[in-house]
């Protein structure tokens, strides 16, 4: 009964569960979750969380017609209960984007372990630039904990598509993570193949790599611009194995290399922040701090 209440996420006001008054466990959770403020929200959740499968329908409907500023709270306990049935509903929030905040909540929240199943729906969302932030950054962080699922990009890349734009959105979420990219295409009638053949032979070379050996060719790039970035994306992984590279970007004569050099290792040590990174006017301190504790010194 209760997936056929959820059915195409079609609960309203008109069509309620078949049981239209819920549960007083339900109910209970319902009226908690109510936005005001982010205080408290995990104790909330806690309550609802637990209620299962049985909760669902009626978190449906909440979404579907309650108060705007509920929604995102709603998708957040979506997520949270991560069966199948609620997991069902999420994508389907995300796929039909009615109400954006639920929407980008529901693709921050949505249970990372069952990452493949919202790969699709994902790399579809795409389409909406209303979604390509949060689409493009939830497929990064995919990638990041698993990087086979860079081929799903990869795959999705179709020589017959028209829009260019879309296309372009893929290739970026690839780019983030291989610091590399589609540049300089012969004509834009050709760009769609020209890109989705670059990418197909960037995954050819690399698919048996992991996501810090991606960044050791623009790490020695000859361009500065890839070596910065790779730099500062070492730092973030925050790998043992980018400590050498990190460690020659200090002698780097490029003022940029040597401060993310600086930023990855002290990422790397667990140091607490030295000064203040977001001023340029502070980047040369930063790096003699950082060069001062390598030395043993305060």
């Amino acid at each position: 009964m209760v997936a056929l209440a959820l059915t195409g996420l079609r609960v309203s006001a008109e069509e309620p569960p078949s049981d239209s008054n819920p549960p007083a466990a339900v109910q209970e959770a319902l009226d908690l979750l109510t936005y005001d403020g982010m205080i408290g929200v995990e104790d909330r959740l806690k309550k609802v969380v637990p209620l299962g499968d049985v909760a669902v329908p009626y978190l449906v409907r909440a979404y579907e017609v309650g108060a705007d500023q509920n929604r995102g709270m709603v998708a957040m306990a979506i997520c949270r209960i991560n069966t199948a049935l609620s997991r069902e509903a999420a994508r389907r929030i995300i796929s039909e984007n009615k109400f954006r905040l639920g929407t980008s909540i529901a693709i921050y929240e949505y249970p990372a372990e069952f990452d493949l199943e919202l790969a699709p729906v994902l790399i579809r969302a795409m389409r909406d630039e209303s979604l390509t932030f949060w689409a493009s950054e939830r497929l990064v962080r995919m990638i990041e904990r698993e990087p086979s699922r860079a081929g799903l990009i990869v795959d999705a890349l179709d020589d017959r598509e028209k829009d260019q734009s879309y296309v372009r959105s893929l290739g970026d979420v690839l780019t983030c993570v291989a610091i590399t990219g589609c540049y300089s295409p012969p004509s834009l009638d050709k760009y769609v193949a020209y890109h989705n053949a670059f990418w197909r032979q960037w995954w050819a070379q690399h698919k048996d790599e992991n996501g810090f050996e991606w960044l050791i060719e623009p790490a020695t790039s000859r361009y500065p611009d890839s070596r910065e970035n790779a730099l500062q994306r070492m730092g973030y992984l925050r790998v043992e194995a980018a400590r050498p590279y990190l460690l020659a970007a200090l002698k780097s004569p490029e003022e940029k290399e040597r401060y993310w050099g600086a930023v990855g290792l002290s990422e790397l040590n667990g140091w607490p922040p030295i000064a203040d990174r977001a001023t340029e006017a502070n980047r040369k301190a930063y790096v003699e701090a950082v060069l001062r504790r390598l030395a043993g010194e305060k």
